[in-house]
């Protein structure tokens, strides 16, 4: 039948239960809990030394993680993960697919995308951006600096130029070229078709 003990009791062996047991009150064990089969609690689990887990813990309510956790292994999440802090990361990330970043991505060093880079707002970049490819941009662009192009710049609507264009090799223009400042030419203009000038026209040297 039952067992009440309303005083203090020590046991100096093994304390074998077959069925349930129930502690009404706060338990201490000193030594090693070894639990062969399935442990559910009910209420918090606090504890304040080093945990070994020998195989997968499964949680399915929310995991409150108050201090530093070292996974030296993979972590694999399946849903949303919200961060409210830092994410440092030593090793290679891998994103298989979208990521939404709301605030400021930082970079320190070398960054590598091998498919396209998507930016919908305003990009402001310290130092030189190299591109070994093609390069569109499909909306407005402002450099600010100066700008070299090492190979063919192909420009498929109106371009503004609001101060000097410096060009030191050959231009060719495929199409009307109309200048409505003064234009200054440091050496020969030669023009193998017909040249229309609607206004007066003033020749220094030799014509």
């Amino acid at each position: 039948g039952a067992l009440n003990i309303t005083g203090a009791t020590i046991l100096g062996s093994t304390l074998d239960v077959t069925g349930i047991a129930t502690f009404k009150n706060n338990t201490n064990i000193n030594g090693t809990l070894s639990v062969d089969g399935a442990t559910s609690l009910k209420n918090t689990l606090g504890v304040t030394g080093a945990t070994t887990l020998g195989s997968t813990l499964s949680v399915t309510g929310i995991a409150t993680l108050k201090n530093d956790t070292n996974i030296n292994g993979a972590l694999s999440v399946d849903k949303a993960t919200t961060l409210k802090n830092t994410l440092n990361v030593t090793g290679i990330t891998t994103l298989k697919n979208n990521a939404i970043i709301n605030g400021t991505l930082s970079v320190d060093g070398a960054t590598s995308l091998k498919s396209t880079l998507g930016v919908a707002g305003a990009t402001t970049l310290g130092s030189t951006l190299d591109v070994t490819g093609v390069s569109t941009f499909t909306g407005n662009s402002i450099f600010k600096n100066n700008a070299t192009v090492n190979g063919v710049l192909t420009v498929g609507g109106v371009t503004n130029l609001n101060n000097v264009l410096n060009v030191t090799g050959a231009t060719a223009l495929k199409s009307t070229l109309d200048v409505t400042g003064a234009t200054t030419l440091g050496s020969t203009l030669s023009v193998t078709g017909d040249t229309v000038l609607k206004s007066n026209a003033t020749v220094k040297g030799d014509l």
